[in-house]
């Protein structure tokens, strides 16, 4: 499985029982320096039941003698720091491999959460001036917004105390803002936060978001398609779509027209993601719209509306989820919207596996 973005519980094989009442506790389970331009490395405490990561980046971003207008913010805002997130056990099982942007808003589809703006950054900073980031983002490894969530979670409780490991490629400066005389500095920390559960059950999926930029997309195109992995433990959750266009290419809602997923002649899905997008934050009861003016990004380059869940759960029982088994086929078709310059769009498919008989 390549590229994932969010997963959990690899190589589970076992089934959901309840044994004892859960506990949960949160806990500082490691923190690890930011080294713009160079890579961190820590090996996280196992031995639990992992539902969520939360990750707190520390540092400060010092203005020179040149203003930093709001208009200056490179896309990903304070996350675009993150070049690489990549968490792997010591045998190489890939769990997450994801650009700090697209944690964000990959994490602001699942959640239907999204970070708040930076109020200093979106009012624009004055010369001479440090602004001190604090931010922190959840990354779930539980099954969100489902009856039973903790049927999948990262479950650490077999691995050895090096069995897992998590790698930062961090950017620099550069990538937060176009404006020269930037520096960092301050605490320059990430924290990793774990929510952690221990005695009473066992989770049995294994949920995980991949990514498949699509092919060679071209303004105006229709009837585009791709085939879709098909195996027999294999569910399909839904579908996030980012979309992007521009010669420096920006967040572009409305670049695909359509979007089906088809078995053999049978539409399993086949929606405009412009107004799909609408109609699920209202029919989700989303307390914060991905349209709240205090949520989202406050660079020009990113639009949250861009980012689009196509959440085929929506009574909260899996049975509604795409299940491969016994297909034949499953097909991704699209139409790419006319009068776009270099139009780009990248499907993370939300898939969940069962386990081994």
């Amino acid at each position: 499985m390549a590229n994932p973005i969010v997963a959990a519980a690899p190589k589970i094989a076992t089934v959901n029982k309840l044994i004892a009442p859960s506990t949960v506790r949160y806990t500082l389970n490691q923190s690890m320096a930011i080294q713009p331009g160079q890579q961190t490395q820590v090996n996280l405490k196992t031995g639990n039941i992992i539902r969520a990561m939360f990750m707190e980046l520390q540092y400060s971003i010092i203005v020179g003698t040149t203003a930093m207008p709001a208009s200056s913010i490179l896309a990903g805002d304070e996350f675009s720091l993150i070049n690489q997130f990549l968490l792997q056990t010591n045998d190489n099982d890939v769990i997450i491999n994801a650009s700090g942007i697209e944690l964000m808003a990959a994490r602001g589809q699942l959640n239907k959460h999204l970070v708040r703006k930076n109020a200093q950054l979106l009012a624009g900073v004055s010369a001479s001036t440090t602004v001190v980031i604090d931010k922190t983002l959840v990354i779930p490894f539980w099954m969100l917004d489902t009856l039973h969530g903790v049927d999948s979670a990262l479950d650490t409780r077999t691995m050895d105390p090096n069995g897992l490991q998590l790698s930062i490629n961090w950017n620099t400066v550069s990538s937060l803002t176009s404006v020269a005389g930037v520096t960092l500095g301050g605490a320059l920390k990430c924290n990793i936060w774990t929510m952690e559960s221990f005695g009473g059950f066992t989770p049995i999926l294994d949920l995980r978001v991949d990514k498949i930029p699509l092919p060679s997309l071209t303004s105006g195109s229709t009837g585009n398609e791709i085939a879709l992995p098909i195996a027999s433990n294999l569910e399909y959750r839904g579908f996030i779509i980012h979309q992007q266009a521009g010669s420096t290419l920006v967040d572009t809602p409305g670049v695909l027209t359509n979007f089906t997923v088809k078995n053999g002649q049978t539409d399993i899905v086949n929606i405009n993601p412009v107004p799909w997008n609408e109609a699920r934050n209202q029919m989700s009861g989303e307390v914060q719209s991905v349209t709240d003016a205090e949520t989202g990004f406050v660079s020009p380059a990113s639009d949250i509306e861009a980012w689009v869940f196509v959440d085929l759960v929506a009574d909260g029982y899996l049975t509604e989820a795409i299940s491969a088994k016994g297909l034949s086929s499953l097909t991704l078709k699209y139409d790419v919207a006319a009068g776009l310059t270099n139009p780009q769009v990248t499907v993370y498919p939300v898939k969940i596996f069962t386990p081994a008989a």
